[in-house]
């Protein structure tokens, strides 16, 4: 096993979406997940703001495997299925009423990590819901509904993001095209909702 004063020097990447440099970090320790200074949560948490909500999104194989977390051009992937326990910086981070959290399927993955890993997230919305009650258009509302048409609706240019991302989950080391197809959803995601929040102030 890697000592743990080495970890936050690994699982760090970066990828390019759109134009912009998004900076990711895969962590499957509970030690760096929030308690290294720099690393985890600690870099999330300086750029939540009023208008700025935090991306999250679940991957999963038998149960959710990566746990993703998006803020501005940073991403945290925490590999749930390689921790070796679920640190509480997480689960007062996701239980923080304050913070926003906008993605796809929240309901379906709000249940899935509450009964899996007794994970709860008090402020989760749907991406698309938050869009359809900004505009008051129910009918914006629908299964099957891409993100890119979605963000047309608040005046973002999105690629659409692909149908089906074919990676193993549970795999430990992943490569820069699949990092960069993992996280396109939940980067989507707080982009979306970025935009909305702005326009609520």
């Amino acid at each position: 096993m890697i000592p743990t004063r080495f970890l936050p020097k690994l699982g760090c990447d970066t990828v390019q979406i759109q134009g912009f440099t998004i900076h990711v970090r895969l962590v499957d320790r509970a030690a760096v997940v929030g308690a290294v200074v720099g690393t985890g949560l600690s870099e999330l948490k300086p750029p939540i703001g009023k208008t700025t909500p935090v991306g999250l999104m679940v991957y999963r194989f038998d149960k959710p495997a990566i746990l993703q977390l998006c803020v501005a051009t940073l991403c945290l992937l925490v590999h749930l299925a390689h921790m070796d326990s679920i640190p509480d910086c997480l689960e007062r981070f996701l239980s923080d009423p304050e913070i926003c959290f906008v993605g796809v399927n929240m309901i379906h993955w709000h249940f899935q990590l509450c009964y899996d890993y007794s994970i709860e997230c008090k402020s989760c919305i749907e991406v698309i819901e938050l869009v359809a009650r900004y505009f008051q258009k129910p009918k914006s509302i629908h299964i099957g509904r891409g993100l890119a048409a979605v963000a047309a609706e608040v005046g973002l240019s999105l690629e659409e993001s692909p149908k089906k991302v074919d990676v193993d989950w549970q795999a430990i080391v992943f490569s820069d095209e699949q990092i960069k197809l993992g996280i396109q959803y939940v980067y989507a995601c707080q982009l979306i909702g970025s935009k909305i929040l702005a326009m609520l102030l």
